[in-house]
């Protein structure tokens, strides 16, 4: 287990998230959580664990470099990056391969089908395979503002799985409503859609 978070309430209980590693990778979506109270006692949650992780090959194909740039061809930005690409291999579970991706047409204010993030890869036959993760980033006028990221199978070079990484569009102020105080400002966000 690697730990990436860690946090301390006011409180004084800590929460610290740990990503699950296999041979000294990043087990993609694999995520362990422990609550540390302020007398010690320490409870974890594992449900997010992946079981059974095993690799067929010993090492992988590609190089990083190669896995960028399979990336970077289907990404194909019409402006400059704002950033270098940042290249990760993880350890990837194949039954979160691909898919159809739909999108909120502000438009037509309906669901519709999004072709440039909906993906016809076929899972590998494997559970688990090498892979790379690949982060881009784009905030140009030709491109928009754009955090696409993409799962690269480190054998034979197909994309997995790709997805916008962008999780907020502008900040906005919403109402909740209290039990004991009525009406309450919150600070929120307001997406595209």
């Amino acid at each position: 287990f690697l730990p990436h978070q860690a946090t301390t309430n006011a409180q004084g209980r800590t929460v610290v998230r740990f990503h699950q590693t296999h041979e000294g990778h990043r087990v993609w979506a694999g995520e362990a959580i422990a609550h540390v109270e302020p007398d010690g006692q320490v409870k974890t949650l594992t449900q997010g664990l992946k079981s059974q992780v095993a690799l067929a090959t010993a090492s992988p194909r590609l190089s990083a470099e190669q896995a960028k740039a399979i990336a970077l061809r289907n990404l194909s930005p019409k402006g400059p990056m704002t950033q270098a690409p940042k290249v990760e291999e993880v350890v990837f579970p194949t039954k979160f391969t691909g898919g159809l991706a739909t999108r909120i047409d502000s438009a037509r204010k309906q669901e519709v089908w999004d072709k440039e993030m909906s993906l016809w890869a076929k899972a590998p036959a494997e559970a688990y395979v090498r892979a790379y993760e690949v982060r881009t980033l784009l905030a140009n006028k030709q491109d928009g503002h754009k955090e696409i990221c993409f799962i690269v199978d480190a054998d034979t070079g197909t994309i997995l799985r790709k997805w916008n990484a962008i999780q907020t569009d502008a900040p906005a102020q919403g109402t909740g409503a209290s039990y004991f105080r009525g009406s309450v400002p919150l600070s929120t966000t307001l997406a595209a859609d």
